[in-house]
């Protein structure tokens, strides 16, 4: 678990970020939704460690990989030369690409691509690196709709081994998909939903506390 605390950033004294705290839970597909200039891009800059927050505290993630939607990918090399630079391991890069609808362009340069499948290379960079944590920011921000949901789905498998956090504008997907959903608005991170068994595992707990305090008043009451 990674607790982020009393997070605040101002550009020329405009408040982007104000006092965010969250959890970040480990094993977790964590999402942010938000209007365009809400701050979810500024807030995972500074916890790559692209841009510094005002507090003095360091936010900066551990062991993490950040995926920007513009990420550039090294368009002389070919698609495979591309995933080798954070990946040796052919047989898990060739499942990766194979997951992305990629295998069929392994050898093509990233430069004869669309934009969308540069898009799903960068995406597949980021799966094939030993990072603890992925971050990513609109990465389906070039698909359509079936192949966004298709690397949702990846994604939210990829959370059952690694932490993902991850902003968008597709409120549809993220509500869907995410374990934890989060929103970015007036500057600060409101949760609005929580993964469901952490809900209910709270849930029981709190009504075993109440059995424990029932049968406690009853033992004493009957001395």
């Amino acid at each position: 678990m990674i607790y982020i605390k009393d997070l605040s950033k101002t550009y020329n004294e405009k408040i982007i970020l104000e006092n965010i705290s969250f959890e970040l839970k480990e094993k977790c597909f964590s999402i942010i939704i938000g209007d365009s200039g809400s701050g979810k891009t500024t807030l995972l800059n500074i916890l790559s460690g692209y841009e510094k927050a005002d507090n003095c505290e360091n936010y900066v993630l551990p062991n993490a990989i950040y995926n920007i939607t513009d990420d550039a990918n090294i368009n002389i090399l070919s698609v495979l030369d591309n995933i080798k630079i954070v990946c040796n391991d052919i047989q898990r890069v060739h499942k990766i690409l194979k997951d992305l609808g990629l295998l069929s362009l392994t050898h093509k340069k990233v430069s004869k691509l669309s934009k969308g499948e540069q898009a799903r290379v960068s995406i597949a960079r980021a799966l094939a690196s030993p990072a603890n944590i992925l971050l990513f920011d609109e990465p389906t921000a070039n698909l359509d709709e079936q192949t966004s949901d298709i690397v949702f789905q990846i994604l939210q498998k990829e959370s059952q081994s690694r932490t993902v956090l991850l902003v968008t504008h597709d409120i549809e997907s993220a509500e869907k998909y995410a374990d934890t959903l989060y929103e970015l608005r007036n500057n600060k991170l409101f949760t609005l939903k929580e993964r469901e068994e952490e809900v209910l595992e709270n849930a029981s707990k709190n009504k075993m506390q109440y059995h424990i305090s029932n049968l406690l008043l009853l033992k004493y009451a009957l001395k």
